[in-house]
């Protein structure tokens, strides 16, 4: 077992403060492993949202919010560091703090923007200072924009590296990408699975799939595939058109459903110029955010996502959960398969191979749901034993909720 630099310090007793720092709580694969952390927490725990917003984010206006608060839990606004400056940065901090109590554990969940707030909370006295990657960051943008990113993430491992109690992650890759080995002092670094409640996959009644299918097709007829998340460029929907019309030429009746936000206005515009160029409009409709996931995932025939990257890819193991056949790229890591028989992964970005691949997924038998959720169990992707694990880890030290790497 690794050493903890925190392994001084005794299990901390009830009542347990712990502070969430993140973004705006839409939905996401990270937010969403998060509010699973607060649906199955112990009554004694008493969890809050640090929230980094811009100066115009409308508070309570995010996916989560209505649910967070009706939780108990609390929203903590901050503005960022980027927009705000260090100085204010840190003041705001402190204010919070001295306002609301220090909390006992800070979980942080911004990736490289975690070194600041690692650094904000040592400055005021937080003994666990838990810094959770969410993916195996890679940079891609204006030279201006990489240059920038590159130093943030380079500072940030070396806060990190000081400051960090404990360096977990969604995946090896993640780990590896945020915390080098070189600034380790000690602390543990583990994976730790983003998990579901597979419950409310396998439980989905038949009403509720058939009218989030009705929703999803538009009454459309033949295969309904579609993908769930941000519509931006690295999870590279617009791909999907291009399959959409490989399988129209193989004589193949499809409809698309991109279920999720807008985040990228101009990249939709792109998507669904695209569509208008080869006669697909009607064929591709867009959905925006849903909050019915499992009758979703369990109406689409096939879940299909050619994301450029994924840091863990939480929508691929929801697709499974469904027991719905799912294609995905090279960018989920490995650990996302289930092993169900239900996950095809194309090489390469080829529209032709892709479309082949969706074909084939639509034929596939589905896995029996009672399999479903006892392979995801067994595999520590259950999100009420996940709770229990890192629950368990943010009062003790020396408990390692994960895997090691």
């Amino acid at each position: 077992m690794p050493t903890s630099l925190s392994q001084g310090h005794p299990p901390l007793s009830a009542p347990l403060k712990v502070w969430h720092v993140v973004g705006p709580m839409n939905h996401g694969g990270a937010e969403v492993m998060v509010m699973e952390l607060l649906r199955h927490k112990d009554p004694g725990t008493q969890v809050d949202f640090l929230v980094h917003q811009t100066r115009d984010h409308v508070g309570g206006s995010a996916d989560f919010d209505a649910e967070i608060l009706a939780s108990g839990a609390r929203l903590f606004p901050i503005v960022t560091p980027v927009q705000s400056g260090l100085r204010a940065y840190f003041r705001a901090f402190r204010a919070l703090v001295q306002a609301q109590g220090r909390p006992d554990v800070v979980h942080t969940h911004l990736n490289a923007r975690s070194g600041i707030v690692a650094l904000a909370a040592r400055r005021n006295g937080v003994r666990r200072i838990i810094v959770h990657a969410h993916a195996a960051l890679t940079f891609r943008g204006s030279l201006a924009y990489r240059v920038f990113a590159t130093v943030e993430l380079a500072v940030a491992k070396v806060i990190f590296g000081l400051l960090a109690t404990d360096f977990w992650g969604c995946s090896a890759d993640a780990v590896a990408s945020q915390f080098p080995r070189w600034l380790h002092r000690g602390q543990p670094r583990v994976v730790i699975n983003n998990a579901i409640n597979v419950s409310q996959y396998v439980s989905v009644s038949p009403e509720a799939v058939a009218r989030a299918r009705a929703d999803l097709s538009g009454g459309r007829q033949g295969l309904l595939i579609g993908t769930v998340g941000r519509l931006v460029r690295h999870k590279n929907a617009a791909m999907l058109v291009d399959i959409l019309d490989a399988m129209r030429r193989r004589g193949v009746n499809a409809t698309l459903a991109l279920i999720g936000r807008e985040a990228d206005a101009a990249y939709c515009e792109d998507i669904r110029a695209r569509a208008l160029d080869l006669g697909l409009s009607e064929a591709v409709r867009f959905i925006g955010p849903r909050n019915d996931i499992p009758a979703v995932m369990a109406a689409l025939d096939v879940f299909v996502s050619p994301a450029l990257r994924e840091g863990f890819g939480l929508v691929g193991l929801e697709a499974q959960a469904a027991a719905t056949p799912a294609v995905l790229s090279t960018g989920f890591p490995a650990m996302i398969d289930m092993d169900l028989g239900a996950v095809l992964v194309p090489k390469g970005f080829d529209a032709d191979l892709w479309a082949e691949a969706v074909i084939e997924a639509s034929g596939r038998a589905r896995p029996a749901l009672d399999l479903v959720a006892r392979r995801i169990g067994e595999r520590g992707f259950s999100s009420v034993e996940n709770t229990q694990r890192i629950e368990r880890a943010w009062r003790d030290p020396s408990f390692l909720p994960g895997d090691p790497v």
